[in-house]
């Protein structure tokens, strides 16, 4: 990655490390091929800028939304001030952020050398949650972008969940640091190389200096006799690389260090050093003293010592940023969550099989029933987990020889040579006991797999048509479980919330009760009756996503603990539209805290904007909270319950309604 010394004739000359860029000390084409490897490994965008968010690089994976925001000057602007605000220096990891012009998640680590910025890594263009049209509308009104264009290009902005992104920039910003050190580390090399071509003019006078000048180099170096080729004199920074004493290496043979043959060490010091003098910088292996390779970058030149010409090389570890680079290429085909080969590995061997194929092959594909559901529950920390844990135990159900990929987001396809009809399928009917084992030891999220396969015996079959034979056999099966697959997550849902002592027993009976009683008192169809039931026991599934220390709690919430708590009837609705059975109710699920008087929440709403099936919910459901014993407080008497819906009627509860429960509760009190 290190740019060419001959660009800089071996020295910067007249530079200070204040006046140096970027471009100065790495080489764009490397740059461009590590940013383009990493934005493929992640699947999010990157780009490498000056300090002012002016870009060096090429942008990899850019979204369209984010191409038509920088299109106009506004909006580039905005970008750039947002890419320059991203790559603020911070020591302890990346900065993350939305974007001040498309409010997508960004992030960005800065590259320094020493304590100066010369350019910022960024990453991004991501959401975590559904788009918001409606911002996206006003976004294209403002910079004068088409609206329908731009949302158009904002629905295909990547998903990527808030924590696997975090994941993403603590590694930009751990190869960021690299990077910076890297930087640091060329600079010192190059300007150690300066001195040395400022010093040896005068070293007959002054060889201390030059000494003095060995020792305290950061780089590790070693001055060796070309006509016996041994070793004269080492630094402590060479002696710890190898792991030898100073006396040890005290006329050690080269050949002792190196991991050249000795042939090729004697050629290059018998014609290539009288001919050249310096030698340019070039990946070398030295050997430790334990006797492992060590990889460096290595540098020579001729120098005079006491009259004599000796031989000086400089030589720098690189095995950390070889360790990345290998870490880069594993992730520019492997998947960064489940370590499974990724989609551009699965494609790539799609087409080596449409270029060689040897034999019948085979391909099956599993789709992950109700990961939207699980993350929308649990979060999308729990979604991962079950995405690892499947992931495990497909790799776990085949041969290494066979290529198993995640494919999508709860996509898994695997390759399967050398196959046969009888093989697929036992292949198939391995996951699925797999699966039913892993349900009856576990008492965790259901897990639930579609699968689908395709065979082809003859060569003339097209990869790509048997990928689309097995895709739509896999979502013919997916269209039969994945309802009986949401709804046992859904009973898990309640059945963690019951667990958690949230529910208390009867309540959802009661509710259902005092809910119909009202309902039909207040003229509401037979037909609404099995839908507030509905309501009666689902309205609070939201609060699995609240935790137990909020939900919990016997005292007051604080302002940041209700603001957390309040989040529960948007996660309710969320996981009501991810289900069939609960579909019918999402729209009562999102409103049912809302107050008559508009003060209540997500929306705001008042009076009749409020479904009358949330208003009578809302009753219901206060007068059984104040009737029934809580961990933190006993039940109140039905007058008291009643005098609290009288004087709340107006302002929190319906009014007229509230005078209709009343004379229902009485009615059955006589009853």
């Amino acid at each position: 990655m290190t740019k060419p010394d001959s660009e800089h004739g071996n020295v910067f000359p007249d530079k200070k490390i204040s006046g140096l860029q970027l471009l100065d000390l790495f080489d764009l084409q490397e740059l461009q091929q590590i940013q383009d490897a990493f934005a493929t490994a992640t699947g999010v965008s990157a780009l490498i800028t000056d300090p002012a968010g002016v870009p060096i690089t090429r942008p990899s994976n850019f979204s369209d939304y984010c191409k038509l925001i920088r299109s106009v000057p506004a909006g580039l602007a905005r970008c750039m001030n947002s890419d320059a605000a991203l790559g603020l220096v911070n020591p302890a990891g990346p900065v993350l952020g939305r974007c001040l012009s498309g409010r997508i998640f960004d992030g960005g680590t800065a590259i320094m050398i020493g304590d100066r910025q010369i350019g910022n890594w960024l990453v991004g263009q991501v959401i975590d949650e559904p788009v918001d049209e409606k911002m996206v509308r006003m976004l294209a009104d403002e910079l004068g972008i088409d609206e329908e264009q731009l949302v158009q290009a904002a629905r295909k902005v990547p998903r990527v969940s808030r924590e696997q992104f975090q994941g993403i920039c603590k590694a930009l910003h751990v190869f960021g640091s690299q990077l910076s050190r890297q930087a640091l580390q060329i600079f010192e090399q190059r300007r150690y190389i300066e001195a040395l071509h400022q010093t040896q003019a005068t070293l007959a006078e002054n060889e201390e200096r030059y000494r003095a000048l060995v020792q305290r180099s950061s780089e590790a170096i070693v001055i060796i006799d070309p006509d016996t080729r041994q070793i004269l004199e080492t630094n402590r920074h060479f002696q710890e690389l190898l792991g030898y004493t100073e006396p040890e290496l005290q006329g050690m043979p080269v050949y002792n260090i190196v991991e050249d043959a000795r042939h090729s060490v004697d050629r290059y010091y018998d014609e290539v050093l009288p001919v050249q003098h310096e030698l340019p910088v070039e990946l070398r292996l030295f050997r430790h003293k334990d006797g492992h390779g060590v990889e460096v970058e290595r540098s020579g030149v001729i120098v005079h010592l006491q009259g004599k010409k000796v031989y000086m090389v400089t030589a720098r570890d690189v095995t950390e940023r070889r360790l990345i680079e290998e870490k880069m290429n594993f992730l520019s085909f492997h998947d960064v969550l489940t370590g499974l080969y990724n989609r551009t590995y699965f494609e790539e061997e799609l087409n080596r099989l449409e270029r060689r194929r040897e034999g019948a092959v085979g391909l099956i594909l599993f789709d992950l029933d109700g990961l939207k559901l699980v993350n929308d529950s649990f979060g999308h920390e729990q979604g991962d987990q079950l995405l690892v844990r499947t992931a495990e135990l497909i790799q776990g159900c085949f041969r290494e020889a066979d290529v198993v990929a995640r494919i999508g987001g709860d996509e898994f396809a695997v390759i399967i040579r050398d196959a046969t009809e009888e093989i697929m399928e036992e292949a198939i009917a391995r996951v699925g006991a797999a699966v039913n084992g892993l349900q009856a030891r576990e008492q965790r999220i259901p897990l639930s797999l579609s699968a689908g396969y395709a065979f082809a015996g003859d060569k003339t079959v097209v990869m790509r048509d048997l990928f689309r034979e097995a895709d739509n056999n896999m979502y013919r099966e997916k269209l039969h479980r994945s309802q009986s697959a949401r709804s046992a997550i859904v009973q898990t849902v309640m059945s963690l919330l019951e667990a958690r002592d949230f529910i208390t027993e009867g309540h959802a009976e009661r509710l259902q009760g005092m809910l119909t009683k009202l309902a039909r008192a207040a003229g509401l169809p037979e037909s609404r009756m099995i839908d507030l039931r509905l309501l009666a026991q689902f309205h609070d599934i939201g609060k699995v996503g609240i935790p137990d220390r909020i939900l919990l709690k016997p005292g007051p919430l604080s302002p940041d603990e209700m603001t957390e708590m309040k989040r529960h009837s948007e996660i309710g609705h969320r996981i009501a539209q991810s289900s069939p059975d609960l579909l019918p109710v999402a729209d009562w699920v999102l409103k049912h805290q809302e107050w008559w008087n508009g003060k209540g929440y997500p929306l705001g709403l008042a009076g009749e904007r409020i479904p009358i099936e949330c208003r009578i919910l809302a009753i219901a459901d206060a007068f059984d909270a104040m009737t029934s014993d809580r961990p933190y407080r006993k039940a109140m008497g039905q007058e008291a319950a009643i005098a609290e819906l009288h004087r709340c009627a107006g302002t929190q509860f319906d009014p007229e309604l509230v005078e209709l429960f009343i004379q229902v509760c009485r009615e059955s009190a006589e009853a």
